[in-house]
């Protein structure tokens, strides 16, 4: 072996202190009996310098990443094994059609997770918030895939209007690049043509109704599926698809489908749901929710015209519907909800006589003009958009400054998505609420008023007095109410709920589930 020259031995030494210098905080994690050489030995030998610093260079990796990972968890509740994305560039497509040049188009803390999951075809559960981002989840893994195969793909969705919307994230990620005339996408959903043969997609995108009937009728053939992803789960169970989506399950050719379930609540049904579909094997990514963006505020009133009075005032003094590009402020969007279609017509008709730039959207509305609404609610052709629940989830219209519920949901699954069309991807939003009083009593019943009051603290929203006040008084003078007005209440109570249910299911569920 040659021997080293003074030169070098020198050379070797400034380099090995300036190393110490700056590796010092990792010195003592270093076990040198490794090296079978003394420290002192190191600055003399250029080939175990170099495995040394690279040693330490590990070491002081593995500790960023601990300390990233530490942070995540603290965000994230997942038992992957895989390491998280940090960025988009790895998926050649992207690059292609100048995804990557647009803003903000760095991962979210639920894609980090979730798109190496699905890369690897694991079965995955993601739960995150309204505005996370759980659509490109599964979208970019599923063009990813057909570098190497055909990854035959079926999304179910609950809405027409989340089923376009989803078609159209899969088409904004292919144009412009080699697989747009690779990839085959369609829909199947009411309202639309249907086609002579669906056998040559790739993708489809699908509400349960209608495709189960085309299934029937073998006009869609699921031979060699390879991923079928439930997109907004808890609404799909929300409007009754349990039965329908096992079903479709049912005419799997092969047991080794990637199964994908994304949603943003999880209640009882979608465990039982995780447990017919999944393996013991699935891997979960959940977000925690806090919703902590979005400021939550509560108005009470007694009865429409007291509420109607409040939210004309709020639109005219509150909020600014002209845009300045000297400032570069954009006009305030307003999204109102209803519970039902008749008050949305209602709601929409006196409000359009203030001059204000206004449309509504209900189940009632043919396709067209739903697109229509949405698209000019999108491009600020309109201001203030009033909708019935088909509008509260999976819709995504950026930069809502409020969200007001000018009827409050009979449920906390509703509620939270309801304000989720806020205060989206990071940014922040307000809900304003407006609570009926009947006789001095909250029109809410005593589990939705439980669940509220534990969102708000976990939100870190401020809990009205009125909420705390009805809660004790329900709590302390419950045993008091004799049994038979009781009785009376709690049917009366039942009836009403019923009602309203009704009306609003025929807006939410689609014609071909009744069908079915």
């Amino acid at each position: 072996m040659k021997q080293q020259s003074n030169k070098d031995k020198v050379n070797n030494t400034d380099i090995f202190k300036s190393s110490k210098k700056q590796y010092k905080s990792n010195i003592t994690d270093i076990n040198f009996d490794e090296f079978l050489l003394d420290p002192s030995e190191i600055k003399n030998n250029s080939a175990i310098f170099k495995e040394y610093t690279e040693k330490l260079k590990s070491s002081e990796n593995k500790n960023i990443d601990e300390s990233k990972s530490i942070e995540a968890n603290e965000l994230i509740e997942t038992n992957s094994k895989y390491e998280p994305i940090k960025d988009f560039k790895k998926f050649s497509f992207m690059k292609q059609n100048g995804f990557l040049n647009q803003v903000e188009r760095l991962p979210t803390i639920i894609q980090q997770y979730a798109i190496p999951v699905i890369l690897k075809g694991e079965n995955i559960v993601v739960k995150a918030p309204t505005g996370m981002g759980k659509t490109l989840c599964f979208a970019i893994p599923i063009i990813e895939m057909f570098k190497t195969s055909n990854y035959k793909s079926l999304i179910i969705s609950p809405s027409r209007e989340l089923t376009e919307q989803t078609f159209n994230e899969f088409q904004n990620l292919i144009k412009n690049t080699d697989k747009f005339n690779k990839i085959k996408a369609c829909t199947v959903c009411g309202g639309k043509a249907e086609l002579d043969n669906y056998d040559k997609f790739d993708i489809l995108v699908a509400t349960p109704g209608r495709l189960l009937d085309l299934l029937e009728r073998k006009k869609i053939l699921l031979d060699d599926l390879k991923c079928f992803v439930l997109d907004e789960a808890d609404k799909l169970l929300d409007m009754g698809f349990e039965k329908p989506i096992m079903k479709v399950v049912s005419y799997f050719n092969s047991k080794e489908v990637q199964k994908i379930l994304a949603s943003a609540t999880y209640p009882t049904s979608i465990k039982n749901l995780i447990d017919r579909l999944f393996d013991s094997n699935k891997i979960s990514v959940v977000m925690k929710e806090t919703q902590k963006e979005i400021k939550q505020e509560f108005k009470f009133f007694k009865g429409f015209n007291e509420k109607y009075n409040f939210l004309i005032n709020f639109l005219n003094n509150e909020c600014t519907f002209k845009g300045s590009w000297a400032k570069h402020t954009l006009p305030d969007k307003v999204l109102v909800f209803v519970e039902t279609k008749k008050l949305c017509e209602e709601l929409f008709n006196k409000l359009k006589t203030t001059n204000l730039l206004i449309d509504c959207i209900h189940g009632d509305k043919d396709q067209f003009r739903r697109n229509k609404a949405i698209g000019s609610f999108k491009t600020d052709r309109t201001n203030i958009l009033i909708a019935t629940s088909v509008l509260s989830r999976g819709i995504d219209v950026k930069d809502i400054n409020y969200v007001i519920n000018f009827d409050f949901p009979k449920e906390i699954n509703e509620y939270v998505h309801r304000i989720g069309r806020t205060g989206r991807m990071g940014k922040k939003g307000v809900a304003i609420n407006l609570i009926n009083t009947n006789n001095d009593k909250l029109d809410l019943n005593d589990q939705l008023l439980s669940d509220l009051i534990n969102f708000l603290k976990t939100s870190c929203n401020e809990i009205p007095s009125e909420l705390l006040n009805k809660n004790k008084f329900k709590s302390k003078n419950k045993l008091k109410i004799k049994k038979d007005n009781l009785y009376e209440k709690k049917k009366s109570d039942s009836e009403e709920d019923k009602l309203s249910y009704e009306e609003k299911k025929t807006d939410d569920v689609e014609e071909e589930l009744v069908q079915w």
